[in-house]
C-alpha cells in the first residue's frame, strides 16, 4: 500500500487548503510526499473531493480525487485549461 504524508510549510503548518462546496461538500487542495518504497519518495499535488461527516470529520470518496506531479510547468497548463474552460 502506497503511503501519504501532507508537507509542511516552513511555520509548520500543512500545506493543504479546504474549499466548502455545497453545504457539507469539499474539495481539499494538499501538497503530499508519496512514500513508494524507503528510498524512492515523490510530490503531487493533491485535489480530492469528499463530505463532512455529522460530527464533523472528513469523509473522502476515493474515487473523486486526482494527483498531479508537483512540477511547476503542469500546474501552468492547468491554471490555463480551466480559465480556457470557464469562457
Amino acid at each position: 500500500m502506497v503511503e501519504y504524508e501532507i508537507l509542511k510549510r516552513q511555520d509548520g503548518t500543512d500545506r493543504l487548503e479546504t474549499i466548502n462546496i455545497n453545504g457539507n461538500k469539499f474539495v481539499e487542495i494538499a501538497a503530499k510526499k508519496v512514500l513508494l518504497s524507503e528510498k524512492n519518495t515523490k510530490e503531487i499535488i493533491s485535489i480530492s473531493a469528499g463530505h463532512f461527516n455529522p460530527d464533523g470529520t472528513k469523509y473522502f470518496d476515493d474515487k473523486r480525487n486526482v494527483a498531479i506531479p508537483h512540477k511547476p510547468t503542469y500546474f501552468t497548463a492547468l491554471i490555463k485549461a480551466i480559465a480556457k474552460v470557464r469562457t
